[in-house]
């Protein structure tokens, strides 16, 4: 019986690496895998600016 891995990848270098590496060696293992990759519209700046909130609230208490 096969089963089926559905992955979502953040980017295309995850993409690759599901399509190129786990692919092949999951199917040693009857597992096929379905890999859709999302694009998020965080830039850095909006990461950094998230990031600094959330230690801003731990270190506030």
């Amino acid at each position: 019986m096969m089963i089926r891995l559905h992955i979502i990848a953040e980017g295309q270098t995850e993409e690759e690496f599901v399509n190129t590496i786990l692919t092949e060696h999951l199917g040693y293992f009857n597992i096929s895998t379905d890999v859709h990759r999302i694009t998020t519209k965080r830039t850095r700046i909006q990461i950094l600016l998230f990031l600094f909130i959330q230690l801003k609230k731990y270190y506030e208490g």
